[in-house]
Parts: C-alpha cells; sequence; structure tokens
C-alpha cells in the first residue's frame, strides 16, 4: 500500500495493518510526513507540522505495544494517529 493510500485508509484497516506487523506506526508516520512535505508546498494547508513529535509519538505507540504487550492496532491508530485541525 502506498503513503498515497495510506492516507485514506480507515483505523479498521490500519488497525489489521499494525496487528499483522505490515505496517509499524514509525513507517506509518514517516509516510504521511513526506506526503505532508511533498504536498504542501504547494497546497499551504498546514501553519505547522511537528514531525519530531509526531515520530516520537509513533515510536512510543511501537514500544509500548511491543513491551506492555498492549493491542499493538489500539496503540498504533489511536495513539499514533497524526489529525488536523482547522
Amino acid at each position: 500500500m502506498s503513503a498515497d493510500d495510506l492516507c485514506y485508509a480507515g483505523i479498521r484497516e490500519l488497525g489489521g495493518l499494525f496487528r499483522r506487523r505490515e505496517l509499524s506506526p514509525v513507517d506509518y508516520a514517516t509516510d504521511l510526513l513526506g506526503r505532508i512535505e511533498r504536498l504542501d508546498k504547494h497546497l499551504a494547508s498546514f501553519v505547522t507540522v511537528t514531525a519530531e513529535r509526531a515520530l516520537a509519538d509513533a515510536r512510543a505507540a511501537d514500544l509500548r505495544a511491543q513491551l506492555d504487550k498492549y493491542d499493538r492496532a489500539y496503540a498504533a491508530c489511536m495513539t499514533g494517529r497524526g489529525y488536523e485541525v482547522k
């Protein structure tokens, strides 16, 4: 699945990818940040992109899922999922 496809994936689909370890929260965040960087220079839709924080949150979600044997889908989708505020 491409980074462009991932941006349209729902929580259920992402949860399956994370649970099956076909995608990690860090890879997901990296793909989305790359898409923002690529497209936002034309769209100017973001005032602030906190890439470092997004990656840190994604790493924390991934680590928590591995160490605590926490539900990987929930940790990755709900904790590490980016959002936009308008």
